[in-house]
């Protein structure tokens, strides 16, 4: 029976890293909208950092 409660508890423990990691990447993509939308203009260097954001987060 203890083995059962250790898979659930398992199973619940890794859906609330995989809802947390995605609620931290829609703010990350909000803050880029936002300094998007306020800057109007945004570089070459801009696109990087979203691209290096997103890649970093698939990594954690």
């Amino acid at each position: 029976m203890s083995d059962k409660k250790d898979a659930v508890n398992i199973g619940i423990t890794l859906s609330t890293q995989l809802i947390a990691v995605a609620l931290a990447m829609i703010a990350v993509l909000a803050t880029f909208v936002a300094y998007t939308i306020d800057k109007k203009e945004v570089g070459g260097l801009y696109f990087c950092t979203i691209g290096c954001a997103f890649f970093l987060l698939h990594l954690a």
